[in-house]
């Protein structure tokens, strides 16, 4: 019985072994598809750049998956802008506020008022 105590030891170290040479792995592989230019630097610089102009009157184009909003091409006011997300306020009279994904903007246009 003592001999199970030890194999199950033995099998423990191994697999400990394994999933840290793992993990070294991945993230290796992480570094070279950044260097690479693999990982999506434009929404990275565009979430910069909207984070800096916010209270600014935008024109947005949004992908398909997004075509339904009524912002797409109108002009808005960006209300605030976080990691995914941005907040923009419609600039007609009702002033209908909606919350758009980051991942599904096309092109910003900034509009000088």
């Amino acid at each position: 019985m003592e001999y199970l105590g030890v194999f199950g030891f033995v099998f423990a170290l191994l697999v400990w072994h394994k999933v840290s040479a793992l993990s070294e792995r991945v993230r290796k592989l992480e570094g070279f598809l950044k260097e690479e230019g693999y990982v999506d630097a434009e929404k990275a610089s565009l979430r910069e750049i909207l984070g800096k102009n916010i209270g600014k009157f935008v024109k947005l184009e949004l992908a398909s998956e997004a075509a339904d909003y009524a912002v797409e091409k109108k002009e808005c006011m960006l209300l605030d802008a976080d990691e995914d997300w941005i907040k923009v306020r419609m600039k007609q009279k009702k002033q209908e506020e909606y919350l758009l994904r980051i991942d599904f903007i096309e092109s910003v246009q900034f509009i000088e008022s």
